[in-house]
């Protein structure tokens, strides 16, 4: 076909772009996404507070409890914790791609649950939470320029 053809008829022009965008739309719809292999490990996070204890304290006193309860955890692979001198104590536990979020998060709960005898009552009544967390950025990309424009 000859270019001038489409532009002597916008209307048939316009109706050509308007049906391609549909089918587009619905197939884009129609993609099977949950097909897809997941790529991003599940991740379950780990807070807890201590009022007023140093990073020592908390270390000796929430975190070696927590952590020990957490080793050996069904399809763990690592584990990343931390600890701040306003008492706070964080840890993040990494899941193999093939264990379900949910189920990770009921298991890391229940062994939670069963260091909390061992745990310090001001840690247990400002409660300890255990929240699934989106697995973390693939890859950032960023450009730059020396251009001044």
């Amino acid at each position: 076909m000859k270019v001038s053809f489409f532009i002597d008829r916008p209307v048939f022009s316009a109706v050509i772009s308007i049906l391609i965008v549909i089918v587009g739309i619905i197939g884009l719809m129609m993609l099977p996404i949950d097909q897809y292999p997941q790529i991003t490990p599940p991740v379950v996070k780990i807070s807890a507070s201590y009022p007023g204890a140093s990073a020592v304290t908390v270390s000796q006193a929430v975190a070696t409890p927590i952590e020990q309860e957490l080793n050996g955890t069904p399809g763990m692979l690592y584990m990343e914790t931390s600890r701040s001198n306003s008492g706070g104590f964080s840890a993040t536990v990494t899941f193999d791609i093939s264990a379900d979020p949910d189920l990770a998060a009921v298991e890391i709960q229940n062994r939670i649950k069963l260091a909390e005898s061992r745990l310090p009552a001001e840690v247990f009544q400002n409660g300890i939470s255990v929240e699934k967390q989106a697995p973390s950025q693939l890859m950032a990309l960023c450009l730059t320029s020396d251009d001044p424009k």
